[in-house]
């Protein structure tokens, strides 16, 4: 059993386990409970290949989603509301600092 993968066979099928868990090691931990994350990251370093199956298969539920944000709430809506118009005025008063920091040099 041993001589039917040989010496290359061997080398490749431990840089896939390595890279397995390596990789697993950085994407488990995302949107997941510490306990999940810690179990998940437990079976992938004992059993790398069964646990990215298994991690890709029933890993990630509709639980694991982030929620959906009303418009107010996205990183644009907060823009689109905070400036309301006023970005002529920003540019305007933006250029009058960059002035003042000129003219006081």
């Amino acid at each position: 059993m041993i001589d039917a993968l040989g010496g290359f066979g061997w080398t490749m099928f431990l840089l896939l386990e390595w890279s397995i868990r390596l990789t697993m090691l950085v994407v488990v931990p995302f949107r997941r409970s510490p306990e999940a994350a810690k179990g998940w990251l437990l079976l992938i370093l004992f059993m790398p290949l069964p646990g990215l199956f298994l991690s890709l298969a029933i890993g990630h539920s509709a639980a694991c989603k982030p929620p959906d944000l009303p418009d107010n709430l996205k990183p644009a809506g907060q823009m689109r509301r905070l400036s309301n118009g006023r970005s002529a005025e920003l540019v305007e008063l933006r250029s009058s600092f960059a002035i003042g920091i000129r003219r006081t040099r």
